[in-house]
This record gives C-alpha cells, sequence and structure tokens, in this order.
C-alpha cells in the first residue's frame, strides 16, 4: 500500500487569512513518538504549508525520518530548560507558533501546550489549532486554561461539532476565528491504495491504547478482559490469526506487550506482535486485516476508508463523537458493558 502523491486538506478562507504573507511557522503537537494519528496529521499540515511556500519547523520529541529535508525538525530536549531554549530558538523568526490536530483540550492527555503557547502569545507571535478536539474537562484548571487558549487564539479549527459547540461558549469574542473543519488525517486516509491483491491476511488486528491515565477506564487497563473479549470475537468471525500493532510505538508497547502474552496462553490462535514503527507500515497491516479492534481514534478512522469491520473501545468524547457521527454498522462502539457481556 503506497501513499499518493501529496493530496492535501482542503484550506478554509479563515485559515488562508491567517497565514497570508507569513514567511515561517513553527508546528508543535505529540510528534515524534511514532504515533499513527499523529504522523498523519503532521504530514498533511507540513505538506499544506510547504505548498503556500512557507518555511516549516515542527518541534519534537524524537527523530521524525519521513518527513520532507527541507522541514527544519528541532527536538524538544529533556529538561524543562532544555524544552524552553530549543523552543525560543527554534520559533524566533516564526510569525505563527500552530498546535496540528489532535484532542489536546483534556484532563488526561494535554492542555493545548498552555506554557508554549502562552509564551508565544507574550511574545507577540500568533498562535493557532488546526483540528482539534476538546475531551474530559472535569477539573477546573483543565477548563480555565482551555478557555483561556480559546480566547487568545488568533484562528482555532476543530473537528467535530461537540468541541467547536464547547469552544463556542467559552469564547468572549471573535467568534468568527472558529471554525469545524475534518479532521486533518482524513485527506491522507482517503488516498491511500487499498488494494488487498497478494498480501497475506492480518487476520483481526488489535490496536490497544495505553489508558492508564483514564482512571475511570478500570475495563481498559484490563488485560485479562481485554485478551477475552479479543478471543470471543474471533471466535465470532472464525479467526484463528491476531496480529498486535503500537498505534503509539511510544506509549502503547507496555499493553501491547501484556496483552500478547496473555493471547499466547491460547493455544488455538496464532498471535504475532509486530514492532513496526512507520506510520504506512501500520496502515498495510490494518488495510491487510479481517477485523480490527481499537482504542485509538485514528485507527477507527482508518477502518472507515479501508472498509474493515471495527469494534472501538468506548473510553474518550472523540470516540464516541467520531461512532456517532459515521452512523456504520461495520464501526461498533464497545462499552465496558458490551465488553463484560461478550466474556
Amino acid at each position: 500500500m503506497t501513499l499518493k502523491k501529496e493530496v492535501l486538506t482542503i484550506i478554509t478562507e479563515k485559515f488562508c487569512n491567517v497565514i497570508e504573507d507569513v514567511q515561517e511557522v513553527t508546528l508543535v503537537g505529540y510528534y515524534g513518538r511514532n504515533n499513527l494519528g499523529d504522523d498523519l496529521m503532521l504530514k498533511n499540515i507540513v505538506g499544506i504549508l510547504l505548498e503556500k511556500n512557507i518555511r516549516v519547523n515542527v518541534m519534537s520529541f524524537g527523530s521524525v525520518d519521513w518527513l520532507d529535508e527541507s522541514v527544519n525538525v528541532c527536538l524538544w530536549g529533556d529538561t524543562k530548560l532544555q524544552k524552553i531554549r530549543n523552543f525560543n530558538r527554534t520559533t524566533k523568526k516564526s510569525s505563527i507558533i500552530i498546535f496540528g490536530g489532535g484532542t489536546c483540550f483534556t484532563d488526561e492527555d494535554g492542555d493545548g501546550f498552555f506554557k508554549f503557547m502562552s509564551l508565544s502569545k507574550l511574545k507577540k507571535k500568533r498562535i493557532a489549532y488546526i483540528g482539534v478536539g476538546i475531551g474530559n474537562l472535569k477539573r477546573k484548571q483543565s477548563k480555565l486554561k482551555t478557555k483561556h487558549l480559546i480566547n487568545v487564539s488568533d484562528y482555532i479549527s476543530f473537528r467535530d461539532e461537540k468541541s467547536y459547540n464547547i469552544a463556542k461558549k467559552f469564547k468572549k469574542s471573535s467568534i468568527e476565528s472558529i471554525e469545524i473543519v475534518e479532521d486533518p488525517a482524513n485527506k491522507l486516509l482517503e488516498k491511500y491504495s487499498l488494494s488487498n491483491q497478494n498480501v497475506e491476511s492480518s487476520g483481526l488486528v488489535v490496536a490497544w491504547r495505553n489508558l492508564e491515565r483514564y482512571s475511570d477506564t478500570t475495563i481498559g487497563n484490563d488485560v485479562n478482559t481485554i485478551s477475552n473479549f479479543i478471543l470471543a470475537v474471533c471466535k465470532d468471525h472464525c479467526i484463528h490469526k491476531i496480529v498486535i500493532i503500537d498505534t503509539d510505538s511510544y506509549f502503547d508497547s507496555t499493553i501491547s506487550k501484556n496483552i500478547y502474552e496473555t493471547l499466547k496462553k491460547n493455544k488455538k490462535v496464532d498471535v504475532v506482535y509486530s514492532k513496526k514503527e512507520n506510520f504506512e507500515e501500520k496502515l498495510n497491516i490494518l488495510n491487510c486485516s479481517n477485523v480490527i479492534i481499537t482504542s485509538r481514534l485514528h485507527v477507527a478512522v482508518a477502518s472507515k476508508y479501508i472498509n474493515k469491520p471495527c469494534y472501538v473501545y468506548d473510553y474518550s468524547p472523540k470516540i464516541k463523537y467520531f461512532v456517532e457521527n459515521e452512523d456504520t454498522a461495520n464501526i461498533k462502539l464497545i462499552s465496558n458493558q458490551k465488553i463484560l457481556e461478550y466474556v
């Protein structure tokens, strides 16, 4: 499966106005961890900016070897001081700092890079968010940070209607600076060549997320229950081969290994743990699957485009937003209760 030459997300008029006459930008986000969704979003956003002859810097937690050679990738570093120094150095000539995609306003996973975006505003730079989402905001501090960033951003687009509606309530003025767009990963997923010819079937592919930060999601962290659910789905679909992948090669490896070790004890199925890191290699495995089980949003999104049955674990608002919006029998939302019914 190969990615066709640079097909870019449709650029809105509002976003074009924001980057008009911009010569250099710096992108921030969860980059450099070999995360399928973040890599797809990064590739598309970088492509858009390069098409407009804008110099692009990327702040990253690790190397991103597949990026265009013209893109300047700067590592954050390990310490707080290194992060501040590297960020200041990289953004020195950037007139706008852009957060590129993902559910970045949550209690569990992030605050929209609050410190660095706020620092950028203090330096009179513009800040923008593209194709982001709002997750759980039960903590007062998380909500206050989100409200602040939404109100000081020069532009912000959301990938789902519910996040957009929350943002409208938070926004005190300049409501025209926010809008709804499609997920930044969609156009690339849509344009992949999805031929299954001359490839061996992957059977059932499991792409489970490390949910340790989600303290309320007890079943999602229970390896034995998850494994029993996987085996039950295999039985339903008469599948005897399981392939486990890390959607996020940095963050998901521990839960993947534990599921692998548990499933290996069942002698009726063949279990493989793939350590592929490149996003195209992961998409190849998904494309060859018969069925997919996941708790990762962009794996579910990929299943839509490759037209594979997919069971998606409901641990976050973004999962429910996506499944409800798609409204297809091919993508099934799996709650704690439904998992327990299976096992």
